[in-house]
């Protein structure tokens, strides 16, 4: 566990990024990182989360004083692809997501903004208290991926998408991605993200828009977005940017 000595830059999580680094100081002497090859990241090797972006790396440096440099990067793992758009300020907090992690019972560590944990080490007088970050990050599915548009002859569109699963990190050839949600359903959205003029509910990846309706639209509301979110059981998805009604 550290912090990022400076800032790291924002990424669009597409492709590895040999040249791309960062710095974490570490809160001990006696913790380390290691190397990992292409075929070790493609296991899930290196895997830190930094904020709330799941990112690896490929190579690891000393630098001395508990600083340590990490090149080759892979950002915006496991769907957290818009903090890796975001970047990070310096001091924000690093953790290494490997074998020594504890999973909390749900049961007794509630899943709140509100839930605080304690922690007092061997003798250690008093507790330290922190709150729980990135609250229920792991239950909101990923935004959809691969978004089309079709226009017909008679100017109607066809808005289509890719689902992603939460846990399913993996691209099968020809087969779809296990729903892992209680149902498959999507909001498609017309203005800001946050509060759009309009809005349709799918239960399929895709919409049909006749030309009249994107006239109405441009009427109605002016310019501005398309885009689609997944409704998950417990969350929905980030936003996936489809077309823009000019």
């Amino acid at each position: 566990m550290g912090v990022l000595i400076e800032p790291l830059n924002t990424s669009p999580a597409l492709l590895f990024e040999p040249d791309a680094s960062l710095v974490i100081e570490l809160v001990a002497p006696d913790l380390e990182f290691e190397d990992a090859d292409i075929e070790g990241l493609a296991a899930g090797a290196n895997r830190i989360l930094v904020g709330g972006e799941v990112l690896q790396f490929a190579r690891a440096t000393p630098l001395g004083d508990r600083r340590w440099q990490l090149r080759g990067l892979l950002r915006g793992r496991g769907g957290t692809e818009d903090a890796a758009a975001n970047g990070h300020s310096a001091q924000t907090l690093a953790i290494l997501l490997d074998d020594n992690l504890v999973a909390l019972d749900p049961v007794e560590v509630p899943v709140s903004e509100m839930t605080r944990i304690a922690a007092i080490g061997t003798g250690d007088s008093d507790a330290v208290i922190a709150p729980v970050t990135n609250v229920g990050l792991s239950r909101r599915p990923p935004s959809p991926v691969h978004g089309r548009i079709k226009i017909a002859s008679d100017q109607s569109r066809e808005l289509s998408w890719s689902r992603r699963a939460r846990g399913q990190w993996r691209w099968e050839n020809s087969v779809d991605v296990p729903l892992v949600e209680e149902r498959e359903a999507y909001i498609v959205g017309y203005g800001s993200a946050e509060t759009p003029f309009t809005a349709w509910s799918v239960e399929e990846p895709c919409l049909q828009l006749s030309k009249e309706a994107c006239d109405d639209l441009l009427a109605r509301f002016g310019a501005a977005d398309l885009w689609v979110k997944q409704i998950g059981t417990f969350d929905q998805s980030s936003p996936l940017l489809l077309d823009r009604l000019m």
